[in-house]
């Protein structure tokens, strides 16, 4: 019988992981960011943990000129509606002070987690993970 690999896609307690160790199950880290403060570094290694997607200063350049777009026209958008529900009529610096910067965050992130499942998919298609959801 083939060994389970547990996906582990967010930093998990030091109890978590001594369950998952004390059971023997193999680990597959979505990334770096999924270390907590109670973790080894030892535990990741090139074979169970996937490497970032943002190692290229040119593709940095082209994302980061596509989620601009992105934030200024869903903030465009949000600003229209906003309008609308509340029924008044302020400008787009007045909803920009207020709104912005989560557009900015909610895109980025939203982008950025799309981005690390995608590659994800690509790079372990054969392979089968199981989860536990917390």
């Amino acid at each position: 019988m083939k060994k389970k690999t547990f996906l582990i896609t967010t930093a998990l307690d030091n109890k978590y992981i001594s369950t998952l160790n004390k059971k023997k199950l193999k680990k597959f880290y979505l990334g770096k960011f999924c270390i907590s403060d109670e973790l080894d570094f030892k535990e990741f290694n090139k074979t169970n943990c996937l490497n970032s997607c943002w190692k290229s200063r040119n593709k940095i350049i082209l994302e980061y000129e596509y989620l601009k777009k992105v934030t200024n026209s869903l903030f465009k958008i949000l600003a229209k509606k906003l309008n609308k529900i509340h029924e008044v009529n302020e400008s787009q610096k007045y909803w920009k002070i207020i709104l912005y910067p989560w557009v900015c965050y909610y895109v980025n992130t939203s982008y950025d987690r799309w981005k690390i499942i995608s590659n994800f998919q690509k790079l372990k298609k054969k392979k089968k993970f199981f989860y536990i959801q917390i």
